[in-house]
């Protein structure tokens, strides 16, 4: 998915802070337009070209090979860091 657009992104769990967060605004969960502004302000030099996700609730051996997946992609942008966000 390109960097250029919001992304649909919902959560559907229980398992977020229901206190100090909300699920309606998509910045407390994935902070895309954060990452923008920064950018914008020159505190990061660029964003990627793409976001990429991994799911979630899975076993050992399949999050090593999506995380080797997610290696390979992150390698083919040229980025230089990355941010998790956890779900």
């Amino acid at each position: 998915m390109s960097t250029e657009s919001v992304p649909d992104l919902r959560i559907s769990h229980v398992g977020y802070d229901r206190l100090h967060t909300s699920a309606a605004d998509i910045n407390t969960y994935f902070p895309l337009a954060r990452l923008r502004e920064a950018v914008t302000a020159g505190r990061i030099g660029s964003l990627a070209p793409r976001l990429h996700g991994s799911p979630t609730n899975r076993s050992h051996r399949a999050t090593e090979r999506d995380a080797a997946e997610l290696l390979r992609r992150c390698r083919e942008d040229g980025v230089d860091a990355v941010v998790l966000v956890p779900s």
